[in-house]
């Protein structure tokens, strides 16, 4: 099943009465808000909407958690004659970013500056040559961790390419990654965040301008790295 051509076919349905932009960024905040328990934002999105549309968000979430496992639940073959399952190389979990691919489908990315995310193919390769075995090694025996920053992260693609690399080493980011992304662009945050969040990756996404440094607003903080309890590293 193509997950991502079930969540652009139901968005396409959902926002009849608003534009796709606008849906997509309203599905955006209310999903963020969900798994950082934000009433506040929650709040504001559901008074805009019908029940009929909330539910839809509800079921659209639902859909990008299935494409998210689907990229990096290990897949098995199975012999239909013999019965047997076997793992299949070829078919081996990859981090995907999922929601870059929706954002060009949509082609959101014409609306919003002429945004055009990494390729994951390219984030890979990108990943693989910057995190080396060695430097890997040595970071996790020096403080348990590796430490994955990017600016300017707009959906995670080259993030998501770094984890790729953990996982070739036979590494598992979840325990031994710690993430921290910044984007002066609120979806490209949210969209980061809500990646992140739900393949289980220990992060937090802020807004921040990558020529001056410069913070605003409350990070955003996955539910794992809070269950951490690790030091802040906003």
């Amino acid at each position: 099943m193509n997950f991502r051509d079930t969540f652009v076919d139901m968005l396409n349905k959902a926002a009849i009465s608003d534009s796709r932009s606008h849906f997509f960024d309203d599905f955006l905040t209310i999903s963020v808000a969900v798994l950082n328990r934000d009433e506040k934002n929650y709040s504001q999105i559901v008074g805009k909407h019908t029940p009929e549309t909330i539910a839809a968000f509800a079921d659209m979430l639902g859909v990008l958690a299935s494409a998210l496992n689907d990229c990096i639940a290990q897949k098995v073959l199975v012999d239909k004659t013999l019965g047997l399952k076997f793992k299949a190389s070829f078919t081996k979990p990859r981090y995907r970013d999922v929601l870059g691919e929706i954002f060009h489908r949509l082609e959101l990315n014409d609306s919003a500056d002429g945004q055009v995310f990494t390729p994951q193919g390219t984030a890979n390769v990108i990943g693989e040559v910057t995190l080396t075995p060695e430097f890997v090694n040595e970071q996790i025996a020096k403080r348990g961790y590796v430490m994955i920053e990017e600016r300017c992260c707009g959906s995670g693609a080259l993030i998501l390419g770094a984890l790729n690399a953990l996982l070739e080493m036979g590494i598992n980011p979840c325990r031994f990654a710690r993430v921290r992304a910044s984007d002066t662009d609120q979806r490209c945050r949210k969209m980061c965040y809500l990646q992140l969040a739900l393949y289980g990756i220990p992060a937090v996404v802020i807004n921040q301008d990558a020529v001056t440094d410069e913070i605003w607003g409350e990070p955003l903080i996955t539910p794992i790295l809070k269950s951490y309890r690790q030091e802040a590293i906003a």
